[in-house]
């Protein structure tokens, strides 16, 4: 009887719009599904479980079309009517191709403006997945990052909507990334429970053109069910930066190494992290003065997740360069005042190797 009437519910209100052969659902109509399942056993509503949770909110990448619906559920009533699928704008990037071997590149340099601590909002918005795959089988493997914990560690528990703080600094005289402060952060807001125990950085400069010490990274964590450690290698960098917008975009392989129940598993899943951020005068159709930039109190953009299949995967073949999916959050930051003293640091000598910039510099 409740699949009967959610069915009927469905034909009656949803409406359905196609966009270059991408079929998606509004979220007014199905909001009351995002949440739920159908139990095949007793036809009752349950909750989802994580995988269910991340395959079943869809976004309509190119074309902005926000939208939350059960795929389970959906393809027990209409088979064969959900087709969510990346644009071919987004699959044929040359840009966003997945990289073959690493491209040696140092960490990014932002916009001075950036330096200080900030406020930050992550809002999930969708996910949207490769057609050439069925979603059931890329949401069930678990070397594809997003469908489980921890499989991309800057959103260890992807689709919570999370507020945090952000640290950028000048180090060295260059703005840069406080990566241990931030990846703290970002795994205590997504998983409070979640101890990080080091997450050690090398903010040296990059010694030579075939290599990076920022290619590297070993972050440490417990939480209830014991240990593990996430081996972080970066394949490419990519910035660009104009009047008020940055765009950075960064190409990982994450190795997870898991000890649970005495069990030691390894796994390792590939992504890219595409973050557009710009100041509010930027996003109007005004000329951008240095001393805006520089007295910018918040900033706007997106963060875009794509995701990759490994060479060792069995479904490696069907599309071996293209992301295979792609999550993406809202972003909105609105900076701290007050602390511009904890965010300048000097240089990081050489030989000194990873570290935490509070722990190293005392302040």
């Amino acid at each position: 009887m409740v699949v009967l009437l959610l069915f009927l519910l469905i034909v009656r209100n949803i409406e359905t719009f196609v966009l270059n052969d991408v079929k998606s659902f509004t979220l007014s109509k199905l909001s009351m599904l995002s949440n739920h399942n159908i139990d095949d056993n007793n036809n009752n509503i349950k909750p989802l479980s994580d995988q269910e949770r991340l395959s079943n909110n869809l976004n309509n990448h190119n074309y902005n079309k926000v939208i939350g619906l059960t795929l389970s559920t959906l393809y027990s009533l209409i088979p064969n009517k959900v087709d969510a699928s990346i644009s071919s704008r987004t699959r044929d990037s040359l840009e966003l191709q997945r990289g073959l071997v690493n491209i040696g590149s140092d960490d990014f340099w932002y916009p001075p403006y950036m330096i200080g601590e900030w406020n930050a909002k992550m809002k999930f918005i969708g996910a949207n997945f490769s057609s050439n795959i069925p979603l059931q089988d890329l949401s069930l493997n678990n070397r594809v990052p997003g469908f489980n914990r921890y499989s991309v560690i800057f959103a260890p528990d992807m689709g919570e909507d999370i507020n945090c703080i952000l640290r950028y600094v000048e180090l060295d005289s260059h703005t840069r990334e406080d990566h241990p402060h931030n990846i703290r952060n970002l795994i205590k807001c997504f998983l409070p429970d979640t101890k990080v125990i080091d997450a050690k950085y090398s903010f040296q400069k990059q010694s030579n053109w075939i290599s990076s010490p920022a290619n590297k990274w070993l972050i440490n964590y417990e939480d209830e069910n014991g240990y593990g450690k996430i081996n972080l290698f970066t394949r490419k960098r990519l910035i660009d930066i104009s009047a008020g917008v940055v765009e950075t975009t960064e190409f990982f392989q994450q190795t997870h190494e898991r000890i649970e129940n005495n069990k030691k598993s390894i796994i390792q899943g590939e992504y890219a992290l595409n973050w557009k951020l710009r100041t509010s005068a930027s996003g109007r159709d005004q000329f951008v003065t240095v001393d805006q930039l520089r007295k910018s109190t918040d900033l706007e953009g997106s963060l875009d997740i794509y995701v990759y299949l490994s060479p060792t995967d069995e479904l490696y073949d069907k599309e071996p360069k293209k992301p295979v999916g792609v999550f993406s959050y809202d972003i909105s930051l609105e900076r701290i005042k007050g602390n511009s003293k904890n965010t300048i640091y000097p240089f990081v000598p050489n030989d000194v190797g990873p570290i935490e910039l509070n722990e190293y510099f005392g302040y």
